[in-house]
């Protein structure tokens, strides 16, 4: 019976994608959420630890910040899935855009897939 071969570099781009597109959906948790303010907490190894309120100012900096880190990461998902075929979800594509978008009707079965004929 014919067998279909994983390449196994194509795999370990399809887990880098699918974590960076994780990151990219904790990104947006913090970019896109309006009127809750930022907080940095420090722990140190002995004592309590110390939070911090973000100002309006420090805010949008950071902001800025991930949104580059966000871009950075779009531009290397899509390198990757274009070099190695693989097909993003539309959900997937959603979560990219600049705000993220809803596929109404997606569901938690819907995954990432790989094309054949990877390269090598």
């Amino acid at each position: 019976m014919p067998a279909i071969l994983q390449d196994s570099k194509q795999i370990k781009a399809l887990n880098e994608i699918e974590e960076m597109l994780e990151t990219i959906k904790k990104l947006n948790s913090i970019i896109y959420s309006q009127n809750i303010p930022l907080s940095i907490s420090t722990i140190p190894n002995v004592g309590r630890g110390v939070k911090t309120v973000i100002g309006e100012q420090e805010r949008t900096k950071i902001i800025s910040v991930l949104l580059s880190n966000k871009k950075r990461l779009i531009k290397e998902i899509t390198t990757t899935a274009a070099r190695f075929r693989i097909k993003l979800t539309e959900e997937e594509e959603a979560c990219m855009k600049y705000p993220p978008q809803t596929i109404e009707g997606s569901t938690a079965a819907d995954e990432t897939t790989i094309n054949e004929d990877s390269p090598d």
